[in-house]
Protein backbone atom coordinates (compact mmCIF):
# COMPACT_ATOMS: atom_id res chain seq x y z
CA UNK A 1 0.00 0.00 0.00
CA UNK A 2 1.43 3.34 -1.08
CA UNK A 3 1.18 6.20 1.37
CA UNK A 4 -0.20 9.45 -0.02
CA UNK A 5 1.56 12.54 1.28
CA UNK A 6 -0.16 15.90 1.01
CA UNK A 7 2.13 18.33 -0.76
CA UNK A 8 1.97 21.94 0.29
CA UNK A 9 3.83 25.12 -0.49
CA UNK A 10 6.00 24.31 2.50
CA UNK A 11 7.34 21.17 0.85
CA UNK A 12 11.11 21.02 1.14
CA UNK A 13 11.26 23.24 4.18
CA UNK A 14 12.79 22.23 7.50
CA UNK A 15 9.46 22.43 9.37
CA UNK A 16 7.61 20.46 6.73
CA UNK A 17 10.12 17.63 6.82
CA UNK A 18 10.10 17.41 10.58
CA UNK A 19 6.27 17.18 10.68
CA UNK A 20 6.32 14.00 8.61
CA UNK A 21 6.40 10.67 10.34
CA UNK A 22 9.35 8.42 9.70
CA UNK A 23 7.17 6.24 7.44
CA UNK A 24 6.03 9.30 5.46
CA UNK A 25 9.61 10.48 5.09
CA UNK A 26 10.63 7.08 3.71
CA UNK A 27 7.70 7.07 1.27
CA UNK A 28 8.56 10.58 0.11
CA UNK A 29 12.17 9.59 -0.53
CA UNK A 30 11.04 6.54 -2.52
CA UNK A 31 9.20 8.83 -4.92
CA UNK A 32 11.75 11.63 -4.86
CA UNK A 33 15.12 9.88 -5.11
CA UNK A 34 16.97 13.14 -5.87
CA UNK A 35 15.62 15.00 -2.88
CA UNK A 36 18.03 16.79 -0.59
CA UNK A 37 16.74 14.38 2.05
CA UNK A 38 18.08 11.40 0.11
CA UNK A 39 20.65 10.55 2.81
CA UNK A 40 17.93 10.14 5.44
CA UNK A 41 18.61 7.25 7.83
CA UNK A 42 16.25 8.01 10.67
CA UNK A 43 17.76 11.48 11.35
CA UNK A 44 17.23 14.92 9.96
CA UNK A 45 19.97 15.28 7.28
CA UNK A 46 20.06 19.03 7.81
CA UNK A 47 20.44 19.02 11.56
CA UNK A 48 22.23 15.65 11.82
CA UNK A 49 24.48 15.26 8.79
CA UNK A 50 26.09 11.90 8.17
CA UNK A 51 29.52 11.59 9.84
CA UNK A 52 32.58 11.98 7.67
CA UNK A 53 34.29 8.60 7.14
CA UNK A 54 37.50 8.29 9.16
CA UNK A 55 39.44 7.67 5.95
CA UNK A 56 38.47 11.15 4.72
CA UNK A 57 39.19 13.05 7.93
CA UNK A 58 42.37 15.10 7.44
CA UNK A 59 45.17 14.23 9.83
CA UNK A 60 47.50 16.73 11.43
CA UNK A 61 51.11 15.75 11.85
CA UNK A 62 52.45 16.85 15.24
CA UNK A 63 56.25 16.98 15.45
CA UNK A 64 57.71 14.83 18.17
CA UNK A 65 59.17 16.74 21.12
CA UNK A 66 62.55 15.45 22.17
CA UNK A 67 62.80 14.81 25.92
CA UNK A 68 64.85 17.36 27.79
CA UNK A 69 68.34 16.11 28.41
CA UNK A 70 69.00 15.35 32.04
CA UNK A 71 71.62 17.60 33.59
CA UNK A 72 74.79 15.85 34.74
CA UNK A 73 75.19 15.28 38.46
CA UNK A 74 78.08 15.25 40.89
CA UNK A 75 78.39 11.60 41.84
CA UNK A 76 80.32 11.48 45.12
CA UNK A 77 82.77 8.95 46.48
CA UNK A 78 84.65 8.94 49.81
CA UNK A 79 88.04 10.55 50.00
CA UNK A 80 90.93 8.11 50.22
CA UNK A 81 93.38 8.29 53.12
CA UNK A 82 95.95 9.92 50.84
CA UNK A 83 93.41 12.51 49.70
CA UNK A 84 92.47 13.31 53.29
CA UNK A 85 96.15 13.75 54.15
CA UNK A 86 96.61 16.10 51.19
CA UNK A 87 93.55 18.14 52.20
CA UNK A 88 94.88 18.65 55.74
CA UNK A 89 97.89 20.25 54.12
CA UNK A 90 95.55 22.85 52.59
CA UNK A 91 95.28 24.25 56.09
CA UNK A 92 98.52 23.45 57.92
CA UNK A 93 100.78 24.19 54.96
CA UNK A 94 98.87 27.23 53.70
CA UNK A 95 99.90 30.38 55.55
CA UNK A 96 97.07 32.49 54.11
CA UNK A 97 94.39 30.05 55.27
CA UNK A 98 95.93 29.75 58.75
CA UNK A 99 95.93 33.55 59.00
CA UNK A 100 92.23 33.64 58.15
CA UNK A 101 91.38 30.94 60.70
CA UNK A 102 94.13 30.80 63.32
CA UNK A 103 94.12 27.84 65.70
CA UNK A 104 91.08 26.32 63.97
CA UNK A 105 92.52 22.82 64.44
CA UNK A 106 94.99 21.46 67.00
CA UNK A 107 96.68 19.11 64.57
CA UNK A 108 96.28 17.25 61.28
CA UNK A 109 94.58 14.31 62.96
CA UNK A 110 91.79 16.51 64.30
CA UNK A 111 91.19 18.02 60.87
CA UNK A 112 91.37 14.59 59.19
CA UNK A 113 88.73 13.24 61.57
CA UNK A 114 86.45 16.18 60.88
CA UNK A 115 86.87 15.68 57.14
CA UNK A 116 85.91 12.01 57.39
CA UNK A 117 82.94 12.63 59.69
CA UNK A 118 81.44 15.61 57.84
CA UNK A 119 78.24 14.98 55.88
CA UNK A 120 78.09 15.37 52.11
CA UNK A 121 75.59 18.03 51.03
CA UNK A 122 74.67 19.83 47.82
CA UNK A 123 75.80 23.44 47.90
CA UNK A 124 73.48 26.14 46.59
CA UNK A 125 74.35 28.71 43.93
CA UNK A 126 73.97 31.52 46.46
CA UNK A 127 76.49 29.85 48.80
CA UNK A 128 78.92 29.35 45.93
CA UNK A 129 78.65 32.99 44.92
CA UNK A 130 79.41 34.14 48.47
CA UNK A 131 82.15 31.57 49.15
CA UNK A 132 85.71 32.81 49.62
CA UNK A 133 88.88 31.26 48.15
CA UNK A 134 87.23 29.81 45.02
CA UNK A 135 86.66 30.86 41.40
CA UNK A 136 83.30 29.05 41.24
CA UNK A 137 81.27 32.09 42.30
CA UNK A 138 82.69 34.31 39.56
CA UNK A 139 82.10 31.53 37.02
CA UNK A 140 78.44 31.29 38.03
CA UNK A 141 78.05 35.04 37.59
CA UNK A 142 79.50 34.93 34.04
CA UNK A 143 77.35 34.75 30.91
CA UNK A 144 79.74 32.24 29.32
CA UNK A 145 80.53 29.95 32.23
CA UNK A 146 82.78 27.56 30.36
CA UNK A 147 84.86 30.39 28.95
CA UNK A 148 85.20 31.92 32.42
CA UNK A 149 86.19 28.56 33.93
CA UNK A 150 88.80 27.91 31.26
CA UNK A 151 90.27 31.39 31.71
CA UNK A 152 90.56 30.82 35.46
CA UNK A 153 92.13 27.42 34.84
CA UNK A 154 94.76 28.93 32.56
CA UNK A 155 95.66 31.46 35.24
CA UNK A 156 95.92 28.72 37.87
CA UNK A 157 97.72 26.36 35.47
CA UNK A 158 94.93 23.83 35.92
CA UNK A 159 93.63 23.46 32.36
CA UNK A 160 94.17 19.68 32.01
CA UNK A 161 92.60 19.05 35.41
CA UNK A 162 89.56 21.23 34.61
CA UNK A 163 88.92 19.52 31.27
CA UNK A 164 89.31 16.10 32.85
CA UNK A 165 86.90 16.93 35.68
CA UNK A 166 84.25 18.38 33.34
CA UNK A 167 84.41 15.21 31.25
CA UNK A 168 84.22 13.00 34.34
CA UNK A 169 81.16 14.85 35.68
CA UNK A 170 79.37 14.57 32.33
CA UNK A 171 80.03 10.84 32.33
CA UNK A 172 78.83 10.45 35.93
CA UNK A 173 82.15 9.25 37.28
CA UNK A 174 82.44 9.36 41.11
CA UNK A 175 84.50 12.26 42.45
CA UNK A 176 85.32 13.32 46.01
CA UNK A 177 83.47 16.33 47.47
CA UNK A 178 85.15 19.67 47.92
CA UNK A 179 85.86 20.78 51.51
CA UNK A 180 84.46 24.03 52.89
CA UNK A 181 85.21 25.69 56.22
CA UNK A 182 82.08 27.23 57.72
CA UNK A 183 82.45 29.98 60.28
CA UNK A 184 79.71 32.02 61.91
CA UNK A 185 81.87 35.13 61.80
CA UNK A 186 83.59 34.73 58.42
CA UNK A 187 81.10 32.71 56.39
CA UNK A 188 82.19 30.06 53.86
CA UNK A 189 85.79 29.47 52.85
CA UNK A 190 86.92 26.77 50.44
CA UNK A 191 89.62 24.61 51.96
CA UNK A 192 90.18 22.20 49.07
CA UNK A 193 88.65 21.21 45.73
CA UNK A 194 88.54 24.49 43.81
CA UNK A 195 88.95 22.87 40.39
CA UNK A 196 86.05 20.51 41.09
CA UNK A 197 83.82 23.45 41.96
CA UNK A 198 84.98 25.29 38.83
CA UNK A 199 84.16 22.28 36.64
CA UNK A 200 80.71 21.93 38.22
CA UNK A 201 79.92 25.62 37.76
CA UNK A 202 81.10 25.52 34.14
CA UNK A 203 78.74 22.72 33.05
CA UNK A 204 75.73 23.40 35.28
CA UNK A 205 76.29 20.71 37.90
CA UNK A 206 75.13 21.20 41.49
CA UNK A 207 78.36 20.39 43.34
CA UNK A 208 78.48 18.45 46.58
CA UNK A 209 80.74 19.42 49.43
CA UNK A 210 81.57 18.68 53.06
CA UNK A 211 81.09 21.59 55.45
CA UNK A 212 83.60 21.64 58.31
CA UNK A 213 82.27 23.86 61.07
CA UNK A 214 84.77 25.91 63.08
CA UNK A 215 84.38 28.42 65.88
Amino acid sequence: MKIQIAVSTEEGSQDWWERLTEREQKSYLDSHPHSKYGNYKGKDPVRDPAPVPASKVPTVSVPAVAPKAKAPAHVVRDLTDDEVANETGEYFENDYTKEQFPNAFKNKKELADKIRNAKVVEVSDSDLKSMDNTDAGDILKSKDKRKAARAAAVEAEKTPQLESLMKAMKQGKPLPPSLVLRSKSKGLYLLGGNTRLMAAAAIGVKPKVKFIDIE
